[in-house]
C-alpha cells in the first residue's frame, strides 16, 4: 500500500473560494447558481441550461457507455 500525505485543503466555487466560506455556505445550503444579468448577455435567452454530454464524450475520448452523473 502507498502512503498518501495532504498538505492542504483548496477550492474555487461558486459559494467561496477558500474552504471555510465553501463549507459554511454548504451547511446553509447557499446556492452557487444565479441569474446572469447586463448588457454583455442581454441576446442571450434566460431559462434551463443543458450539457449534451454525446458531444463532450466524444470531444474528450470519454467511452459512449461512460455515465456521466448530473452533478459533474
Amino acid at each position: 500500500m502507498e502512503h498518501v500525505v495532504i498538505t492542504g485543503t483548496g477550492i474555487v466555487s461558486p459559494i467561496g473560494n477558500d474552504t471555510d466560506t465553501f463549507f459554511n455556505h454548504l451547511l446553509e445550503g447557499k446556492s452557487g447558481i444565479d441569474r446572469i444579468s447586463g448588457e454583455s448577455f442581454s441576446a442571450f435567452p434566460g431559462g434551463e441550461v443543458s450539457l449534451n454530454t454525446d458531444e463532450w464524450k466524444s470531444r474528450l475520448g470519454i467511452p459512449d457507455d461512460a455515465v456521466i452523473p448530473r452533478t459533474t
